[in-house]
């Protein structure tokens, strides 16, 4: 008891309270924890037991505990049960107990984790732990324990399992090369395996039972190696850039050979270069480049102005001298040699005059355009060109000489073409004809009408092109697939059937004959597209009371035919240059409607000739040379072939004036331009497509297409006559 209380004198305003659990295993269960603190224990401790005796000033009451402030703690034995004295703030110290008994502390012993995890190394440790009365949840300081009694520390192996596999990597080997070189390594997958309690073996197994990236087993060592490269050489100077290293042309004009001086050149690490065998750059970057190479040198004529016209004689105008200087400039040399323009192939212009005629202008009262003779076409066959000059020419004095064009811009007629299309139609290599889809019905019933477009597809120099039907007729055979077909043939309800009647047509010959007309029945049809005026059998005409009698469908023809003598060309030179000759023209039998003084055509003499006409006396007349002829006249060439097929065309022909007596060809100025043939006229003016072709009413184009005079009557007569016209000039040359 007096330990007790010398143990708590330290504690200021202390009461002590001893629990006393009457039974030793209970007490055993007491939670608490033990710090020492200068001395004193401190504890915060929370009662297990809802009902203790509480010992407090001698008395004893039976009560609730609740949890307090415990700030110290005793242990004493009383009568051999642990009792367990608390240290409370703010109570009297008052102990009412026998000598406590002081507390057992033990040493326990416990087992460490081992070391490894895999393998024979791993070690365990046995530890040994203070406790108190040996329970090792209750751990107490060493010094508490007996330090005698401890048993010494001791270790036993552990874990004897075989270990994962993992990567094993060797030692580096040497490098391969002193510069740019690689070493290698070994890098395997092995494993620990125990084979015995005591043993282990290390074995290499497949590298999928590795875990991670496998390491390197190479990488690149040694220093950088020197770089060869291609370098150029000049005038003895290396470190050129090859492609700068060329030297001059060796052509003055034209085409030449550059060459060139390939050196090796090694770079050194510090940046300094050397020449060195070319074998090195050989193996390196690869074959030496070319040595020589073809240039061109440029060059071209070049003139200086010319100079004042020079006149012979002393003459102040007419024809005179110009001159200039001409020499040859090279693009790299300047000025050089006028041969070395000459001999230069690249140059298409030859080399230009150095004089030329010149003419000092005299008064020009009768300027005139003179035209040369046309070009050569420029293809043989296809569409192409040719030209020609035209110069302004006037008399001066005793000839007629170029003179400046602005006089003859002066003149009202313009100058004529210096270009125009030629060339006739190449071959056609292979014809088929094209086809479009079949258009709609223009029917629902009682029979329409679908269409469609058919044209001739020519091949001409690998190109497809529209042709003439003639192309593929004589190729494939002269029938032409139909444009058009019946559709929609079931019959539509009739109503108010009436007779239609067409136009009359043209009389069929001179004199008499009938006129016919189309007489049909028609009635108003019920189609998808509305109401049309259908063509129907006749019989339902005349079933309708309405619609009276057929009209007829003939008609004797009103007008007459009438025969004259109809000159075509004018007469022609007489055919004596003195004393009598004979004058010759074109005169045919022209057909003219008897109403009318108009000529529609001209047929066959002998309806001029029953009629008592001498178209022979007509034709050639006396002449005589005596009278004052021209010196000068027109003289015309052929006519050309017509420039289109259809739609409307020209032929052409030269018309030049000469020299009545030499036939030589002079200035156009000295003809007489009121007598001027005309050097163009019209063709072909039919239309390409003939469904376009309408004959007009008022003329007899059924007549004059069998008198043959389509061709002859020109445009105006085959336009009003275009059906029946239509091949004879489609047909024509």
């Amino acid at each position: 008891m007096r330990e007790l209380v010398q143990w708590c004198t330290s504690v200021q305003y202390v009461s002590a309270v001893c629990i006393l659990i009457h039974s030793v295993n209970v007490c055993a269960h007491v939670i608490y924890e033990c710090e020492p603190t200068n001395g004193t224990l401190f504890v915060k401790i929370r009662f297990p037991f809802s009902f203790v005796y509480l010992i407090r000033s001698g008395k004893a009451c039976l009560g609730t505990t609740k949890e307090q402030t415990v700030v110290g703690f005793l242990h004493a034995k009383m009568r051999g049960a642990i009792c367990t004295l608390l240290v409370l703030a703010g109570a009297a110290f008052v102990v009412h107990a026998q000598e406590p008994t002081p507390p057992t502390f033990l040493w326990v012993y416990e087992n460490s984790s081992c070391t490894r995890t895999c393998g024979v190394e791993g070690v365990r440790t046995t530890l040994t732990i203070c406790t108190l009365n040996g329970n090792i949840a209750q751990r107490r300081a060493e010094p508490f324990c007996d330090a005698a009694t401890r048993l010494p520390v001791q270790s036993y192996p552990c874990f004897r399992v075989s270990c994962p596999a993992g990567w094993v990597s060797g030692p580096w080997g040497a490098c391969s090369a002193t510069c740019a070189g690689v070493r290698t390594r070994s890098v395997t997958c092995r494993q620990n395996v125990v084979t015995s309690p005591f043993t282990v073996l290390e074995q290499q197994v497949n590298d999928s039972n590795c875990l991670g990236e496998k390491p390197a087993d190479s990488e690149l060592c040694g220093d950088a190696c020197p770089t060869y490269s291609w370098g150029g050489s000049v005038g003895g100077r290396t470190g050129v850039n090859v492609d700068d290293s060329w030297g001059p042309c060796s052509a003055v004009c034209g085409r030449g050979v550059e060459t060139r001086e390939i050196v090796c050149e090694e770079v050194l690490q510090n940046g300094d270069v050397r020449i060195v065998n070319s074998d090195a750059c050989l193996r390196a970057v690869g074959p030496e480049p070319n040595t020589t190479r073809n240039c061109i040198v440029d060059c071209n004529y070049v003139s200086s102005d010319w100079s004042d016209c020079v006149l012979e004689g002393g003459d102040r105008c007419g024809n005179g001298t110009q001159t200039r200087a001409v020499f040859c400039r090279s693009s790299v040399s300047g000025r050089v040699s006028i041969d070395a323009c000459d001999e230069d192939t690249l140059i298409r212009d030859s080399r230009p005059a150095s004089s030329r005629g010149c003419l000092v202008r005299c008064e020009c009262t009768r300027p005139f355009w003179a035209p040369n003779s046309w070009s050569d076409c420029s293809v043989s066959c296809g569409n192409g060109t040719r030209t020609r000059n035209v110069s302004c020419q006037c008399p001066l004095g005793r000839e007629t000489q170029n003179v400046d064009r602005s006089f003859c811009d002066r003149l009202a007629r313009s100058e004529p073409a210096t270009i125009e299309r030629c060339g006739e139609l190449c071959p056609c290599d292979e014809a088929f004809w094209n086809l479009s889809p079949w258009g709609s019905c223009s029917f629902s019933c009682a029979g329409g009408i679908q269409t469609r477009q058919v044209s001739c597809i020519c091949n001409r120099g690998g190109q497809n092109v529209s042709a003439d039907d003639v192309e593929c007729t004589s190729r494939l055979g002269p029938d032409k697939p139909p444009l058009s077909r019946i559709c929609s043939t079931q019959d539509c309800p009739c109503t108010n059937p009436r007779w239609k009647t067409g136009v009359f047509s043209n009389c069929l010959r001179p004199c008499g004959g009938n006129q016919t007309r189309d007489v049909t029945c028609v009635c108003n049809i019920q189609t998808s597209k509305g109401i049309f005026r259908q063509d129907v059998n006749d019989s339902l005409c005349a079933a309708n009371p309405d619609s009276g009698a057929r009209p007829p469908t003939t008609r004797e023809c009103q007008d007459r035919c009438c025969y004259e003598a109809l000159p075509l060309s004018p007469w022609t030179r007489c055919s004596a240059s003195c004393g009598s000759g004979t004058q010759t023209r074109t005169v045919a039998c022209g057909v003219r409607v008897c109403s009318r003084r108009a000529f529609v055509g001209q047929t066959d003499d002998v309806y001029c000739t029953d009629r008592g006409i001498d178209l022979n006396s007509l034709r050639t007349r006396e002449c005589s040379a005596g009278v004052k002829a021209e010196k000068f006249i027109w003289a015309t060439s052929e006519w050309s072939t017509c420039s289109n097929t259809c739609g409307g065309g020209y032929k052409r022909r030269k018309v030049r004036c000469v020299d009545r007596c030499t036939s030589k060809r002079v200035a156009t100025a000295k003809c007489s331009r009121a007598r001027s043939p005309s050097h163009k006229k019209s063709c072909k003016c039919v239309p390409c497509d003939k469904n376009e072709c309408r004959d007009r009413e008022q003329y007899p184009c059924y007549f004059i297409h069998k008198l043959g005079v389509c061709r002859v009557g020109g445009c105006r007569l085959q336009n009003v006559c275009c059906k029946s016209c239509y091949n004879d000039v489609i047909t024509e040359a």
